[in-house]
């Protein structure tokens, strides 16, 4: 009996151990596959989103399976219990996410939560017809109700009513404006060098005497691999139709957030020599160029601790840069910035003058901080002072979705 003892207490000695080798080797495996997701899609916020909203439900999951802790390893989160951190199969979240993403302030998401299966009724301004309402640009939106706190701007409404919230009929838009693209593009945007010819293409201006200008400037600044790729792509860029570019600035952003330290600052020294070379500077350019060195850095942590009252200068500058790409006379650029001034409740002045891309940047860093609860109804002005006639036209919307996204409110594609 006391042999067969001894024998006992070796084999569980033998069987923790183990046990405690395949828990650590498990946990090693957990970062190796985290990190093998972001160099497979190069995108951080992909798996790291995926962990935020993971830890972010705090009570977890646990599968009450027989055999569940011999399948432990393939789970995507600690699927069984364990006794301690020696003998759990994966590490912390919260240690997964910081690899994933170093600069994580601890935030987390919103626990999801299960939606009712009875659809909510649409509000009256977001369930308004929109056939031909954004000329092929996009939709989307926050609230239903902001729409309707601006006089007559029921299309406001609809472009708020889906914010980040892309639906069935976005998704479709989506892949038809992927389909339609050149193919050459769209595998252009996959290759480190041809990702940043193709970004350098769409952001040279459409006068021929900018052009000429921003590829000298190129060839002093740009790699001679990257103006390979340029000239390569110089045939479908010219038959880019509005709409096409702010896709595929999305699909280069991936392979652009992998450039090093020097190669970012040399990428980023060209977009400055290109926007400085530009000879008539538009909102639109200036848009583009924000939109890509966002997508790369990310939105700027600022304290979302201003109100709209606080910013009648920024939103005149930007709400006035809006309605004269949107209306086509003073008079009616001024009517629609004063629409949207009562709407938000601020005395907004019509500015004349186009700004300049440092007097946009200036209005922007002020407007990043203003408090989320706010920010539906900027979007909504913004829709507001774009609009004519009950219809965006594609480059308004592209304006509109670029600047959109600078203030974290991404807008979805819509052709119809």
């Amino acid at each position: 009996m006391a042999g067969g003892a001894a024998l006992m207490l070796v084999g569980y000695a033998g069987t923790l151990c183990g046990n405690l080798i395949k828990a650590a080797v498990s946990r090693q495996r957990e970062f190796l596959a985290d990190a093998s997701a972001v160099q497979y899609t190069r995108n951080p916020e992909g798996i790291g989103g995926a962990l935020k909203t993971l830890a972010a439900y705090r009570l977890g999951s646990r599968l009450m399976a027989p055999h569940a802790a011999e399948f432990s390893h393939l789970y995507f989160g600690s699927g069984v219990r364990h006794l301690s951190r020696f003998t759990a199969t994966h590490p912390p979240l919260e240690a997964r996410i910081r690899r994933v993403l170093p600069r994580w302030d601890g935030t987390l998401p919103e626990p999801f939560a299960p939606r009712p299966k009875a659809p909510p009724a649409r509000p009256a301004a977001a369930s308004a017809p929109r056939d031909g309402v954004l000329g092929g640009g996009m939709g989307g939106g926050m609230g239903g109700g902001v729409g309707g706190a601006l006089a007559g701007a029921a299309i406001a409404g609809a472009v708020v009513a889906s914010v980040g919230q892309p639906d069935p009929a976005a998704l479709a838009a989506a892949r038809r404006r992927l389909a339609s693209i050149d193919p050459q593009l769209i595998d252009a945007a996959h290759e480190p060098f041809a990702a940043r010819a193709l970004v350098y293409g769409i952001l040279m201006g459409a006068d021929p005497a900018s052009r000429d200008a921003q590829r000298r400037v190129l060839a002093h600044q740009a790699l001679p691999e990257v103006l390979r790729e340029l000239d390569l792509l110089a045939e479908p860029l010219a038959a880019l139709t509005p709409g096409d570019r702010l896709p595929l600035i999305e699909l280069a952003l991936p392979q652009l957030r992998q450039l090093s330290a020097a190669q970012f600052a040399r990428f980023r020294a060209c977009l400055t020599g290109l926007m400085a070379a530009e000879s008539v500077p538009g909102a639109l350019q200036w848009a583009l160029h924000r939109l890509v060195l966002t997508g790369i850095e990310g939105e700027p942590r600022a304290r979302r601790d201003r109100h709209l009252r606080d910013l009648a200068g920024p939103l005149s500058l930007l709400l006035s840069t809006l309605a004269r790409a949107g209306q086509a006379t003073p008079d009616e650029q001024r009517e629609s910035l004063e629409q949207a001034g009562r709407a938000l409740g601020v005395a907004l002045d019509l500015v004349r003058e186009p700004p300049s891309a440092a007097d946009l940047d200036w209005a922007m860093a002020r407007l990043v901080r203003l408090v989320q609860a706010e920010r539906a109804p900027l979007l909504a002005a913004m829709v507001c002072c774009v609009e004519q006639d009950g219809r965006i036209a594609p480059e308004e919307a592209e304006l509109l979705r670029a600047v959109a996204w600078s203030l974290g409110c991404p807008l979805p594609l819509r052709d119809d």
